[in-house]
């Protein structure tokens, strides 16, 4: 019935996998756990490579590092039931009917189900709370909000999908770099008239990046964006996502030129304030405009 998914890059898993057994044997469901490490450090292979150990756990071990596009539609390579659910490796299970939630949509056949997020509610210290408050206004939303534009909100850290459709559709192996292939994806369920469902099942981020780290990762994803934006060649895919309206918008009344200007003028100063956690998160939103405009030729 199900196979649950966990790609790994330099994380100890064995908390997850273990919780997730538990909610399995609770359910007295055909279920298996597959495990592939993306080249971690040697230390988390040999401590995840000892869950093979368990029944119906099973690890991957590759020796190239492939991304996070590729990784997930290797997946089919190696699992035998008809639903995926994916998991981050550095998600925390909170509830204790997690796997059952995702059991009730399976019975009701659904396609593509996002279960959500949560960040842990204890303040983090200053050097690491851009990316805490920036989860927790932007990616920690409820069922509700996530399904008023559910294809836009597909995240991949905790969702479940037919085996069919991830077939079907499939995450574009050409983004090898940091960044949107989840934005890509949702936007491709979306042109092939496949919902997407949002339910209240979350799981919890652990792990949350320095500003220094969080800032970096973003000018990542922002620069795999403009290269997923020119092999999509569509400008609908502009209006799924509000950045590139915002930019599209200020280009079309002559203001590209000023944005890239106003990056050059005050983009170290702004990354300065961020990464000192002077600055709040419409600062960081006005900090992507401007890198954006900078990149796109």
């Amino acid at each position: 019935m199900l196979s649950i998914c966990i790609p790994i890059y330099n994380c100890d898993v064995t908390e997850l996998v273990g919780n997730l057994l538990t909610q399995i044997e609770e359910n007295t469901v055909p279920a298996e756990i597959i495990l592939i490490d993306d080249t971690s450090e040697v230390e988390f292979q040999k401590l995840n490579k000892m869950l093979s150990e368990l029944d119906s756990v099973s690890y991957v071990q590759l020796e190239k590092n492939i991304g996070r596009a590729k990784i997930r539609n290797l997946f089919l390579s190696y699992t035998n039931f008809d639903y995926l659910l994916f998991l981050d490796c550095d998600s925390q299970i909170l509830n204790a009917k997690f796997i059952e939630n995702y059991l009730a949509q399976i019975v009701k056949e659904q396609k593509v189900v996002c279960g959500g997020r949560t960040y842990p509610v204890v303040l983090p210290p200053e050097t690491h709370y851009l990316r805490w408050k920036y989860g927790l206004e932007r990616e920690c939303l409820p069922a509700n909000r996530r399904g008023q534009k559910p294809h836009q909100s597909f995240m991949t850290n905790n969702f479940l999908i037919q085996a069919r459709v991830l077939t079907q559709i499939s995450f574009d192996e050409r983004i090898t770099e940091y960044g949107h292939e989840d934005t890509l994806f949702g936007y491709r369920l979306k042109q092939s008239n496949i919902p997407v469902t949002h339910i209240n099942n979350p799981v919890q981020h652990l792990y949350t990046e320095s500003n220094v780290e969080f800032l970096k990762k973003t000018e990542l994803g922002l620069k795999n964006l403009i290269k997923i934006r020119k092999f999509v060649d569509n400008k609908d895919f502009d209006n799924e996502i509000k950045l590139l309206r915002v930019y599209r918008k200020a280009s079309r009344f002559g203001l590209k030129h000023v944005l890239s200007f106003a990056y050059i003028l005050t983009g170290t100063l702004i990354l300065r304030l961020l990464k000192n956690n002077t600055g709040g998160i419409y600062l960081f939103d006005l900090y992507k405009l401007l890198f954006l405009s900078k990149q796109i030729k």
